[in-house]
């Protein structure tokens, strides 16, 4: 049977069979590609929708945070009902600590949720395929800290019709290419193959220019022949305009590199001028408020006279916010400086004891002003001498111990410090019992004039350059610098630098 049926498609003309073939062929075609782009389109769907839920609960996990930190159920009641007003959003859910659904709407004890006891315990995004929707939920972490967990509800409804719609669409084209192909096969097969033949010989010249040489199909300057002026024709000469504009792009574009270069130079130059500008000015600033704070408490020691007590008090202000001027003033400058890589390290050997007994004198009058005690402790372990820079060290620990007073109100200043001879390291930390720090304001508080409460109205005051300046030192120094902190109980700074010894400590000499 299968012979016969052979012999009669050999006697049918040859328009006939490749009528056939190309339109059973476009049929095959047309069903597969449609088949493939609505797998395609429901795994982009699908990959879509989840990346959209995984954007959703991060985004959730971030803002509503604080809010599921401290159970304001409110808060997150207007967050969902926000997110519910979405056509993407069915559902929006969040869970406590313990797994029971909190900002919901009705009223009453609400009891252990299954699934947020499930998110809890769930690492990473959490999915749920159903029939017409995706249910996501995740735990919120901070500072590995288990705040709760959030879950949403989208829906894949809209997908759904979109797919039948596409499948119904690719049956009609298929059914119509096939009737037209079946008239079109013999008529188009040689009038579209030969000029083809020519784009392609065209396209790999624009390809590779040096590699394919000009032949009859191109002209001499590499273009492709136009032949007619139908479909075909007008084919070429738009790929010969899109191979114009594609080498002007070329041309622009090397142009747009040239340009860039030079105008990164120009900010390169502009951003070093506005260095030198700002370590100029902040130097010569120092110089008249040094003999402001100078004269200022000769005034106090009584060198121009007796004064009375309220110029004295006049006297002391001038001179604390000469001070706090002075202090800013070298910030900026230490500041311009660290971005300019002109910090140089003063590397020789210093008694670490000595340094911590100096600027704990140094800074316990601070402690007098407010009710908090300050204490130190320097363990046996920490050298007699070290190598290193002395004073920006001193730099730092300052730094941090002002920091700690300034937001400690009352309770205790501690400062530590200590040698770990196996990882070649010298610590110290500075630990308080003052407010502390929000979690989510940890990655972000060691960046100039960043400050955890940043209004105009903020209650402690300071330029946010403190812990910045802090934190490029100690990395220039070739250490870490680290922070825990837990609101409204005290925050530990520890700071963490190579253990260089010096030749007594390495090799101490034996007296005789």
């Amino acid at each position: 049977m299968f012979k016969a049926l052979r012999q009669r498609w050999d006697n049918f003309p040859l328009a006939a069979r490749l009528a056939v073939m190309i339109t059973s062929l476009v049929v095959v075609v047309v069903i597969s590609v449609t088949l493939l782009a609505i797998r395609r389109e429901q795994q982009t769907f699908r990959t879509e929708l989840r990346n959209q839920a995984s954007l959703i609960l991060d985004t959730l996990a971030v803002s509503s945070a604080d809010d599921l930190y401290l159970l304001d159920g409110d808060a997150l009641s207007d967050t969902v009902m926000h997110l519910n007003e979405s056509p993407l959003v069915i559902a929006t859910h969040f869970y406590d600590d313990q797994g029971r659904p909190i900002g919901e709407t009705t009223a009453g004890e609400l009891a252990v949720d299954p699934l947020g006891q499930q998110l809890l315990t769930t690492s990473g995004t959490w999915f749920d395929w159903e029939s017409d929707s995706l249910r996501a939920g995740r735990a919120i972490t901070a500072e590995r800290q288990q705040l709760g967990a959030v879950s949403v509800v989208l829906s894949t409804r809209a997908h759904n019709e979109k797919v039948a719609d596409t499948r119904q669409e690719g049956l009609i084209i298929a059914l119509g290419t096939a009737a037209l192909g079946g008239l079109l096969a013999i008529i188009m097969s040689q009038a579209i193959t030969n000029p083809l033949k020519d784009l392609l010989e065209a396209t790999r010249r624009l390809a590779a220019p040096d590699a394919v040489s000009v032949g009859p199909a191109l002209s001499t300057d590499g273009k492709a022949i136009v032949h007619a002026h139908d479909e075909v024709g007008q084919l070429a000469q738009a790929f010969n305009e899109m191979a114009d504009a594609i080498q002007k792009r070329e041309r622009d574009l090397r142009a747009q590199a040239e340009n860039l270069h030079v105008a990164t130079l120009r900010a390169q130059e502009a951003s070093r001028i506005k260095g030198e500008f700002l370590a100029n000015m902040s130097h010569e600033l120092r110089t008249p408020l040094n003999a402001i704070i100078g004269f200022g408490e000769l005034l106090l020691m009584g060198a121009g006279g007796p004064i009375s007590e309220q110029q004295e008090h006049y006297l002391k202000r001038l001179h604390e916010n000469g001070q706090r001027l002075l202090t800013l003033v070298s910030d900026i400058l230490d500041l311009t400086r660290i971005e300019a890589n002109r910090v140089e390290l003063a590397i020789k050997p210093f008694a670490p004891r000595s340094t911590v007994e100096r600027l704990v004198a140094q800074v316990a009058p601070l402690s007098k002003d407010k009710n908090v005690t300050f204490t130190h402790t320097i363990e046996a372990s920490l050298p007699q001498t070290l190598a290193g820079d002395e004073k920006r060290v001193e730099q730092v620990v300052v730094n941090l111990l002002s920091n700690a007073f300034k937001f400690t109100e009352q309770g205790t200043v501690t400062l530590k410090v200590w040698a770990d001879p196996e990882a070649k390291t010298w610590m110290l930390s500075v630990s308080d019992t003052g407010v502390g720090i929000p979690p989510h304001a940890l990655d972000v508080i060691f960046e100039e004039f960043r400050q955890v409460d940043g209004s105009s109205t903020r209650a402690y005051a300071g330029t946010g350059l403190g812990l910045a300046i802090a934190r490029n030192l100690v990395r220039i120094m070739g250490g870490q610098i680290k922070v825990d902190s837990q609101l409204e109980k005290g925050s530990t700074f520890t700071v963490s630098l190579p253990l260089v010894l010096t030749a007594e400590e390495v090799a101490p000499v034996v007296p005789a």
